[in-house]
């Protein structure tokens, strides 16, 4: 049997150091779970969630140790036992998280080698260990500035570097003890595993493959890229920049901060169509011209304004799938107004719906909608596809060499949108296509790293 920790992180409260479950023990016979209160951590940094772990687990081996429960069973709960039986933690994908997973191991594999450096010592005789410990002794003392310094601690200061003078010794002779040990005792010792958020993880991908595909975009000329998609103050200083030199600090600014690309353009379309507050956007007029349009019944804009990546993918297909009918939509909203004109998002919007470069990105992004929780298979076919991408662009292919697993598309409409529209490029247009699909995957392929 051994523990994990379960890592359950609340960025807003600084909840992260502790979470409500954090052991659970498993055996190959039955699965129970433990709980303790959880607490808040100070700060959100991995140095400080590691010392709140350090804190709880010395709370209970106190507890546990002055137990009757203890003085039955003749147990004792130390650091060095809990981290011995620790295997692995599960947590979000959070750079702090991975951070803390990181200290939690490297504790865990220092504390064993430190243990086995212990038992060590024990065995050595006076004669052999006399020399080792002048020496840790006069490596500490010159750390510390020389004997002066070292005669001029406290008793109490004396203890605490006698002990870490100890734990030196104890790691370099533990290390050594535990290269000699046999791989599967070494494996055993240091088995750590790291379980994912899959959702983060997922989140992570597509985010790396639009960070790749945006990178596409900066290596070319202004000219070439897509669309700029600016707020409205920032659209008017990009306008009067056109009418001087266009050289100032104040429009350099706006324009690194100006964004363009189908992410955008999502965030956008998400905006207007199913916007959060049900007083404003178009919610009710698309679903009412999308019925007419389409000659069916037509459900809600994806919920973009959430925080869940698949809105974004989800969002795509409907636009692809439905790409003549929303721009109709958005001519249509345009007359039915008594001025008949776009306010600045409708006018952004009808603009990157007209911009072949921002649809080139929708293709990229709609190839891998489910990762699943396969890692390694994900891996391994998002290589192959960078390897050879007429897996997916020739008519011939089809989902069996396509998609993950070969299972059918989630949405064959939307692919054969996509193949519709690649075969509707020039040919230098469809290798800017490649060439961002192929991005895309390798920026999927780099948040596994």
């Amino acid at each position: 049997m051994f523990p994990v920790l379960l890592w359950k992180s609340s960025h807003t409260l600084h909840q992260s150091s502790q979470p409500p479950e954090v052991l659970r023990t498993l055996s190959d016979h039955h699965r129970t779970s433990s709980e303790m209160k959880g607490t808040y951590s100070a700060s959100h940094t991995s140095e400080t969630q590691v010392e709140g772990w350090t804190e709880t687990i010395s709370d209970i081996s106190t507890v546990f140790n002055n137990s009757p429960l203890a003085y039955c069973s003749h147990e004792i709960l130390d650091l060095t036992g809990f981290l011995r039986k620790l295997k692995g933690m599960n947590g979000d994908h959070a750079s702090d998280v991975k951070k803390t997973r990181r200290l939690i191991e490297q504790w865990k594999h220092e504390s064993i080698r430190i243990s086995l450096g212990h038992e060590a010592i024990i065995e050595m005789s006076s004669e052999d260990l006399k020399p080792l410990l002048d020496d840790a002794k006069s490596s500490k003392v010159a750390k510390l500035g020389g004997h002066n310094s070292w005669i001029s601690l406290s008793a109490e200061d004396h203890q605490w570097h006698w002990s870490q003078i100890m734990d030196m010794l104890a790691l370099w002779l533990g290390t050594e003890c535990f290269d000699q040990l046999p791989a599967e005792i070494q494996r055993e010792h240091d088995l750590f595993f790291f379980g994912g958020c899959s959702m983060h993880k997922e989140l992570n991908t597509v985010k790396g493959g639009n960070t790749a595909m945006m990178a596409v975009w900066d290596s070319k000329e202004s000219s070439d890229r897509p669309v700029l998609l600016a707020n409205k103050d920032n659209d008017a200083t990009i306008r009067l920049s056109s009418l001087s030199d266009g050289s100032s600090a104040a429009v350099e600014c706006t324009l690194k901060l100006t964004k363009h690309g189908a992410a955008k353009l999502i965030e956008i379309v998400g905006n207007i169509l199913n916007h959060k507050d049900n007083k404003k956007g178009l919610q009710d007029f698309h679903h009412l011209m999308m019925e007419e349009l389409t000659d069916s019944a037509c459900s809600s804009f994806p919920d973009t304004s959430n925080t869940r990546y698949q809105t974004y993918g989800a969002a795509v297909c409907h636009i692809i799938k439905f790409w003549p009918q929303y721009i109709e939509l958005l001519k249509l909203a345009h007359i039915s107004k008594e001025n008949e004109t776009f306010n600045h998002m409708e006018k952004n919007l009808y603009a990157g719906l007209h911009c072949w470069r921002t649809c080139l990105e929708w293709t990229a992004n709609l190839n891998i909608l489910d990762l699943g929780p396969l890692h390694d298979d994900v891996k391994i076919h998002l290589q192959a596809l960078v390897d050879n991408l007429d897996l997916l662009l020739l008519r011939e292919s089809s989902h069996e060499l396509g998609a993950l697993w070969g299972e059918p598309w989630e949405d064959p409409t939307t692919i054969t949108a996509c193949l519709n529209l690649y075969d509707s490029l020039t040919l230098e247009q469809q290798d800017l296509a490649e060439e961002l699909l192929c991005a895309f995957f390798k920026g999927e392929l780099k948040t596994y790293e």
